[in-house]
């Protein structure tokens, strides 16, 4: 492996052991994150077919 791909697993690789380590209220608060990104992600493109 090419040391991009290297670097780009170990960052993958911490992120998931911060989640791990976070216990099950890290899933929550990745829940709630998604719901906020999806109703944004929403808002903008009702938004953006208004104009």
């Amino acid at each position: 492996m090419n040391e991009n791909t290297e670097s780009s697993l170990g960052f993958f690789t911490t992120v998931i052991k911060f989640i791990q380590d976070g216990g099950p209220f890290m899933y929550l608060i990745m829940t709630v994150f998604v719901i906020g990104i999806a109703i944004s992600i929403e808002r903008f493109y009702l938004l953006a077919e208004c104009t």
